[in-house]
Order: C-alpha cells, then sequence, then structure tokens
C-alpha cells in the first residue's frame, strides 16, 4: 500500500506549542503576583498597574496561541483523513466549530477526541490527555471569568483576597490545561509524521 504523503505540520506544531508556553508562563507570572498581591493588597488601587499588564500579556498570549492552534489542528485534522480517520465533519469544521458559541463547548472535544484516538493507532501512547485538557481548561477559564467580575468592582481587604485566591486556582488550572495540551500537540503530530513522507506546501 503506498505511504500517504502528507501537508508538513511541523512548523505549524511548533508555532502551537510556542503559543501554549507563551500562554503557561503568563498564567505563573499570574500566579506569582496573585501570592504577591494576597500578602501585600489591601485595595485594588495597589494592584491596578500590574493588573492592567498582566491583562495586556494575556489578550496577547491567547491571540497567539488560538490563532497557531487553529492552524495546527486543521492540518491535523485534514492528514488524519488522509491516513484513515472517518470524515465524519466537514473539513472546515475544525476551525469553525472552535470559534460558534455553543458548537465550541462540544464538537471541538469531540474532534480531539477522534483525532487523538485516531493517532494511538499509528503510534501508540498511554492516556488520553484530551480530557484532562478541556476539564481544566473549561474549570480555569470558568474561576478566570468569576475573578475577573469581583475584581470589575474594585474590591478592598477580604474580598480582594478572595478574588485573587480565585485567581490563582484559575491560573493552576490552566497551566495544567496548557501541559495537557503540549502533549496533545506533540503526540498527534509525531503520530502522523512516523507513517507518512511530507508533502511540500
Amino acid at each position: 500500500m503506498a505511504i500517504p504523503r502528507l501537508l508538513d505540520n511541523g512548523a505549524r506544531a511548533r508555532a502551537a506549542c510556542l503559543g501554549l508556553w507563551l500562554a503557561a508562563g503568563v498564567a505563573a507570572i499570574d500566579l506569582a503576583c496573585c501570592a504577591r498581591w494576597q500578602a501585600e493588597a489591601t485595595a485594588y488601587d495597589d494592584l491596578r498597574g500590574g493588573m492592567l499588564a498582566l491583562d495586556v500579556a494575556h489578550l496577547a498570549a491567547l491571540s497567539f496561541s488560538g490563532v497557531a492552534w487553529l492552524f495546527w489542528f486543521r492540518r491535523a485534522n485534514d492528514n488524519a483523513r488522509a491516513l484513515g480517520l472517518p470524515g465524519r465533519w466537514w473539513p472546515g469544521w475544525a476551525v469553525v466549530a472552535w470559534l460558534v458559541p455553543v458548537v465550541n463547548v462540544v464538537w471541538p472535544w469531540r474532534m480531539s477526541i477522534d483525532l487523538w484516538r485516531h493517532a494511538t493507532t499509528l503510534r501508540p501512547a498511554r492516556g488520553n490527555p484530551v480530557v484532562p485538557l478541556f476539564a481544566n481548561f473549561a474549570l480555569g477559564s470558568g474561576l478566570s471569568a468569576q475573578a475577573a467580575r469581583q475584581l470589575a468592582a474594585e474590591p478592598s481587604d477580604s474580598p480582594l483576597a478572595h478574588a485573587l485566591r480565585c485567581q490563582a486556582a484559575a491560573d493552576v488550572l490552566l497551566l495544567i490545561a496548557a501541559a495537557f495540551a503540549l502533549r496533545f500537540v506533540r503526540g498527534v503530530t509525531a503520530a502522523h509524521a512516523g507513517v507518512a513522507a511530507p508533502a511540500p506546501g
């Protein structure tokens, strides 16, 4: 049987991993700042400048990592189809499903599950990073949104400390999610590269 010739996804995988490392780095800095502010800050004004800088860093990291992830995921999905993944979805959904409200709660998870399971038929791997990836990301995002709502009221003293603890917990969960996402990207990319000669383009 002829070996499928796939589009190279290595560069996109490296960009996706870089985006994940950047996002993880911002989360780690935020975690350290939250710990420091819990010990030192008594009013929102004490951390206003730092929060603004972190918000800008979060937006930049999220934008880069999100775009890089979508580029990688689309090509990984196309390569998996070429290697025998059943075409249960319109190929464009590999990008669109992440962007459509409500749909992005379920379909990206299902497509990621299919992608990982197919990858393990090509290159066996222990465990499944998709479930903890999505679980930690969803919980971390929810806690971060809750902390943002609390901080929007510019609290002080005990409410401020509670909001910072909430954000710190979100950072921990998002760091865990990033670790599983890195494993997912590397595992799928390596499985595809191991069975097919990449074509230029």
